[in-house]
């Protein structure tokens, strides 16, 4: 991350309008210290007591927008979650859950762990004000990182699906609910009460006032 702030400071200065930036490359973790056991075929390396872990790294940058800093939903931290997801998804076809997670170089309330098979494949969130001054980029300055150690290295096979005997449909429904539960908690709960009627259940809004 800090080598792409530094080359995200160039670029921004001779930017007009939204930015983005992605990097391929290498980090390095004292040994024993991941949480997940790393396969044979992840491309990490462990010797001499480092491991060494492949991972891909992007920013997004917007320019000042007072309508979106205004809304109580962050839309350009969702639009940094879907692109993450969607790439998530080229490699496996597990179902993805969002874990809120703080780190001291994210904002506050604003960044969380991407969680497939029960392993950590992706965090994000919307770069801290001050790391995001420090290099001279926008407060609306976002990043994400891929745990390429713990995706499929391979793209998961096409299995035949039948084509449904009734047409789909589309729902929108809203639902009035404490400010302390979570998009994920809602969508659960409407998938369970589905009775495997449902293929699909997203929150795609949130609405707060009187």
């Amino acid at each position: 991350l800090p080598g792409l702030l530094t080359v995200a400071t160039r670029s921004w200065e001779r930017a007009a309008g939204t930015v983005r930036l992605f990097e391929c490359g290498h980090i390095f973790r004292p040994s024993g210290t991941v949480e997940n056991t790393v396969s044979s075929d992840s491309g990490a390396y462990d010797e001499n007591g480092v491991l060494e872990l492949p991972s891909i790294c992007g920013l997004a940058m917007f320019p000042a927008d007072a309508a979106a800093d205004a809304n109580p939903v962050d839309r350009r931290l969702l639009q940094v979650k879907g692109d993450v997801e969607r790439a998530i998804a080229a490699l496996s076809e597990a179902r993805i859950v969002t874990e809120p997670e703080a780190r001291e170089y994210f904002h506050p309330g604003a960044s969380a762990n991407l969680i497939a098979d029960g392993r950590t494949v992706a965090k994000f969130g919307r770069v801290h004000p001050g790391l995001a001054r420090a290099y001279d980029l926008p407060s609306a300055t976002y990043a994400f990182m891929l745990y390429l150690e713990n995706l499929p290295q391979r793209r998961p096979i096409a299995k035949f699906v039948p084509l449904p005997k009734f047409p789909g449909t589309n729902r929108d429904i809203a639902v009035v609910v404490d400010e302390n539960v979570s998009a994920r908690d809602l969508a659960e709960a409407a998938t369970a009460d589905g009775q495997g009627l449902l293929e699909r259940v997203a929150a795609f809004d949130e609405y707060r006032g009187a």
